[in-house]
């Protein structure tokens, strides 16, 4: 899954959009729907073709990254740095064949010495993800 996330205005830090590293592993239930269909071609041999429509909805975990600053961190800290995040959540998918396309709403935890001043500690976002199946 790779989110485009949207942060909402925090502690005077405005809304933000990014689209750091992310990966997680996500497990829910779906509804799929099948469709076959043969096409006769000019040699008389049929050719099938699969077609896989799906919706799906369910969790994800995983770990990303994400700007630690002093902006960040209610100037907690002095430098800037790519911190690692523990991200959790909720998604609904869409899905063709192997793509799909979903939003998600999730959480991210701040990994290190400085997740206690990170202002967006225990905030929600909105996220605008593309995932594929592997198979």
């Amino acid at each position: 899954m790779l989110p485009l996330k949207f942060r909402p205005a925090a502690q005077g830090v405005p809304s933000q959009i990014n689209c750091d590293f992310n990966g997680s592993i996500y497990a829910g239930f779906s509804k799929n729907r099948y469709n076959i269909d043969y096409s006769n071609h000019k040699t008389d041999l049929y050719v099938r073709n699969i077609s896989n429509y799906e919706f799906s909805y369910g969790i994800f975990l995983g770990i990303g990254n994400t700007l630690v600053s002093p902006t960040t961190t209610n100037h907690a800290i002095d430098d800037e740095y790519d911190g690692v995040v523990l991200q959790k959540g909720i998604a609904v998918y869409l899905g063709y064949n192997n793509l799909k396309a979903g939003i998600a709403l999730g959480m991210d935890n701040l990994l290190g010495k400085d997740r206690h001043s990170w202002i967006y500690k225990n905030r929600s976002y909105l996220a605008f993800t593309l995932g594929f199946n592997i198979e």
